[in-house]
C-alpha cells in the first residue's frame, strides 16, 4: 500500500490544480450541490476551466432544491458535497436515481462508517469520498465514470407485455414463454418476469424446478436489488434466458401432484380459483394433507373443520368476508359441487356455519344454478344472463346493455361479446 504525502501548506480542497485526463470524461453534464458554497464553487470552477464538460450546474445546496436541480440539468454526474450526510439525504438520492437511472451520484461526506457506506451503496451512490479528499482522488473517480460511459455503448432493450384477453386461461404465459425461448435461441438476452402473483406458473413452462426466489421475495427486498442480485434470483433455463417466477397457489399445488397416482390442477371454470383433484389407492399421509391445508390457508383458527380418522375423512372450509374462500374435502368429496358454487358466486354463507361441512349432495341453502360460464372475467353464467335479457325491454342492443349494466358481463376484455349478442338476439326472437 502506498501512502500519499503532501505539504502542510497545501490546501485540503485545492480543486484548481486538476491534472490532465483523457477524453473519457468529456461531454458530461454535471450538477453540483452542497451546503458549503465555497467548496462547491471551487469544484465547479476547476471543471469549467478544464472544458471537459458539456455543462456544470450548481444548485442552492438545500435538499428541497435538489429535485429541481436534477430536473433542470438532467445530469450524467451528480456531485453532492454533504459533510454531514444523513439517511434522509440518501433516501432522496435513491428516489432521484429511480427517476433518472442514467445519472451517477458521487458523494463527498465525512461519515465513512461501514453501515453508512452500505446504505449509500444501496441508495445508488457510485463513489463515496471524504470531504477532504485530494484533488486527484476526485478526478480519478470522475475519470472512471467517464471512461465507463464512453467504453460501453448505450444499450436499449425492448419490453414486451403479454396480457390475457379473458382474465386467465388465454394462453398469455404459453406465448410469452415460447417467444422468450425463441429469442434466446437467436442470441438475444432475455428475462421473463411472471407478474401473475396468484396463479403464476411461467417457470414450469420452461423448467422442472421451483425458483428459490420469486418476484414477491424480490419486492420485499427492494433495498438489495441491483443487477447482480436480480441475476442471482433468476431460474436459468438457457444461457441467454432467465425467469423470475411468481409462484402462486396453482404452481405450488402442482408441485404436490407427483405424490398421487392420479392428479390434476387447473383453474376453476370461471378462472377465479384453483381446483386440485387427486386420487390414490391409499389415503394421503398426514404430512401431505397438512401441507395442502397450509398452502390454501386452511390451517388457521378461523377455519371450519370436520375429521373422522377412522374413515379417513376430513373437511375444511375457510370463510372470508362471510363467503367461501377455500375448501378441502379428503376421503369423501360429496358436496364439492355446491361448495364450488358458493365460492364462485361469492354468496354470503355466514349463517350456515357448520352446515357447510355436511357430506350431502344438496346445498344447505338455496343456490341458483348459473349454467355454463359465459363471462370468465366476472364469473357470469348463462342462466342469469338469460334472466336479465328476458326482463329487459327494447331491441337486442338495448337488452344487452341492460344485462351488462346489471351483471357486468362483457365489460372487461370483451371476448364474450359475440356470445352475448347471440343470446340477446335469441331473446328478442323468442319474445
Amino acid at each position: 500500500m502506498a501512502a500519499q504525502t503532501r505539504s502542510a501548506t497545501e490546501p485540503m480542497n485545492d480543486f484548481s490544480r486538476i491534472p490532465e485526463v483523457s477524453d473519457a470524461a468529456a461531454k458530461l453534464r454535471v450538477a453540483l450541490s452542497g451546503p458549503v458554497r465555497p467548496l462547491v464553487e471551487r469544484i465547479a470552477g476547476a471543471m469549467r476551466a478544464q472544458q471537459w464538460y458539456e455543462s456544470v450546474t450548481i444548485g442552492d445546496g438545500s435538499p428541497e432544491g435538489l429535485p429541481t436541480l436534477v430536473a433542470g440539468a438532467n445530469p450524467d454526474l451528480l456531485v453532492l458535497a454533504l459533510p454531514d450526510a444523513s439517511a434522509a439525504d440518501l433516501a432522496l438520492v435513491e428516489r432521484l436515481g429511480h427517476l433518472y437511472p442514467a445519472m451517477t451520484p458521487i458523494l463527498l461526506c465525512d461519515n465513512q462508517s461501514p453501515d453508512f457506506l452500505m446504505q449509500a451503496m444501496r441508495a445508488g451512490v457510485r463513489e463515496i469520498l471524504p470531504s477532504a479528499s485530494p484533488t486527484e482522488t476526485l478526478i480519478d473517480s470522475i475519470g472512471r465514470i467517464g471512461l465507463k460511459r464512453v467504453s460501453q455503448p448505450d444499450r436499449h432493450g425492448n419490453v414486451l407485455a403479454f396480457m390475457s384477453c379473458k382474465g386467465g386461461g388465454g394462453g398469455a404465459t404459453f406465448l410469452a414463454a415460447n417467444l422468450a425461448y425463441a429469442l434466446a435461441e437467436e442470441g438475444k438476452r432475455v428475462v421473463l418476469i411472471d407478474l401473475n402473483l396468484q396463479w403464476g406458473d411461467a417457470v414450469f413452462f420452461l423448467a422442472d424446478k421451483r425458483p428459490s426466489i420469486t418476484l414477491s421475495d424480490l419486492a420485499m427486498q427492494m433495498h438489495r436489488v441491483d443487477p447482480a442480485f436480480l441475476a442471482a434470483s433468476l431460474v436459468r433455463v438457457h444461457p441467454n434466458l432467465g425467469v423470475l417466477g411468481a409462484v402462486g397457489y396453482r404452481a405450488v399445488a402442482q408441485g404436490r401432484l407427483p405424490q398421487f397416482e392420479f392428479a390434476s390442477c387447473t383453474l376453476t371454470p370461471d378462472a377465479n380459483g384453483v381446483l386440485l383433484r387427486a386420487a390414490a389407492a391409499k389415503a394421503p399421509c398426514s404430512a401431505t394433507l397438512e401441507a395442502i391445508h397450509t398452502l390454501f390457508e386452511l390451517d388457521g383458527d378461523a377455519v371450519l373443520r370436520y375429521a373422522d380418522p377412522r374413515r379417513g375423512v376430513t373437511r375444511r372450509v375457510r370463510l372470508a368476508d362471510d363467503s367461501v374462500a377455500a375448501a378441502c374435502l379428503s376421503g369423501d368429496a360429496i358436496g364439492e359441487t355446491w361448495l364450488r358454487e358458493f365460492h364462485a358466486q361469492g354468496l354470503s354463507v355466514a349463517a350456515l356455519g357448520a352446515r357447510l361441512l355436511a357430506p350431502t349432495a344438496t346445498a344447505p341453502a338455496a343456490l341458483a344454478a348459473r349454467g355454463r360460464i359465459v363471462c370468465s372475467c366476472h364469473g357470469v353464467g348463462e342462466a342469469p344472463i338469460l334472466a336479465a335479457l328476458q326482463t329487459a325491454e327494447g331491441d337486442a342492443g338495448a337488452k344487452l346493455a341492460a344485462a351488462q349494466q346489471q351483471l357486468r358481463c362483457g365489460t372487461q376484455c370483451g371476448s364474450c361479446l359475440p356470445e352475448l349478442r347471440r343470446l340477446a338476439t335469441t331473446s328478442v326472437m323468442a319474445a
